[in-house]
């Protein structure tokens, strides 16, 4: 749960929706998924530079997990780096 700039609140649900709740209205809207980069997400944080940033549980080359950044502006997900024995 991240709040945004604008008030509104991201939301990361079990299955990888990014979704955004609009406090003032009450209306979820589907931004994004992680499918792609991860499965089970954990943490989201606001990064300084205006993405969101987050882990998975799972997913990745070695099914280990993921480090992923999302981008507000376009909805695009990013994976950064995949999690290994050694990390």
């Amino acid at each position: 749960l991240v709040l945004m700039p604008d008030g509104n609140l991201l939301i990361i649900t079990y299955d990888g929706d990014i979704i955004e709740f609009d406090i003032l209205s009450g209306t979820f809207n589907k931004r994004a998924d992680i499918i792609h980069v991860g499965t089970i997400p954990q943490d989201i944080i606001w990064g300084t530079d205006g993405m969101v940033y987050g882990t998975t549980l799972t997913g990745g080359e070695l099914m280990m997990g993921t480090v992923f950044r999302f981008n507000p502006q376009t909805n695009e997900v990013t994976k950064l780096f995949d999690f290994n024995n050694s990390t």
